[in-house]
């Protein structure tokens, strides 16, 4: 447990959005998006509506949201640009990146080289399960090592998305109700209900 909210242990430089409630004590979820983000789910499942309360908090934070990948030099995510301390920092937004990826062969290449770059940009991706646990040396993959919301736990391919049982945190009778499922980072998950829009701020939660 700790003082700020339910959530994962943000990185040196962090951009934390609150997606919902989760832990035992529904508290406020905060994510960190440093390191990235992948949404996995069946259709119907709520990936659209995370990406969209991510980017609602993220706009919160002073940050510009973007749809589409980011550039081949993209900005600086974890400082201001250079030269400006108003210019914002930039979040990238990729729904069904999955499908995209099957329609443009030079996508892969292209996430897969900023991904791995010095300084990757903060993107935010969506795909089908299925696809995320069967990606190996993808974008999907690289993202799949960062953080993770897994929806409709229950689902075909979710434990390995997660890399770990999912069973403890998944509600078998709402297990494949659209925006419940689990954050996963580092092995640890955590019980999700996404909201529509960020919720704020809460004082007080479970942070995993």
């Amino acid at each position: 447990a700790g003082g700020r909210g339910a959530g994962l242990s943000p990185g040196p430089v962090s951009l934390e959005v609150v997606l919902g409630l989760g832990g035992d004590l529904a508290t406020p979820v905060l994510v960190p998006l440093r390191g990235g983000l992948l949404v996995t789910g069946p259709p119907g499942s709520g990936r659209t509506t995370v990406l969209e309360t991510l980017a609602h908090g993220i706009r919160a934070r002073g940050w510009a949201v973007q749809a589409g990948p980011p550039p081949a030099s993209a900005p600086r995510s974890d400082t201001q640009q250079a030269g400006s301390d108003l210019a914002p920092r930039t979040a990238y937004l990729l729904d069904d990146l999955d499908v995209d990826l099957r329609t443009d062969p030079r996508l892969a290449d292209h996430l897969a080289a900023v991904l791995s770059g010095p300084r990757p940009p903060v993107l935010l991706a969506s795909c089908r399960t299925v696809s995320a646990a069967s990606a190996f040396r993808s974008p999907l993959a690289l993202l799949r090592e960062s953080c993770v919301v897994v929806l409709s736990p229950s689902s075909p391919g979710s434990g390995e998305v997660a890399g770990t049982d999912l069973s403890l945190v998944t509600d078998p009778v709402l297990a494949d109700h659209p925006g419940r499922g689990a954050l996963v980072h580092r092995g640890r998950a955590l019980p999700l209900q996404v909201a529509r829009e960020s919720p704020g701020e809460a004082a007080g939660g479970a942070r995993v």
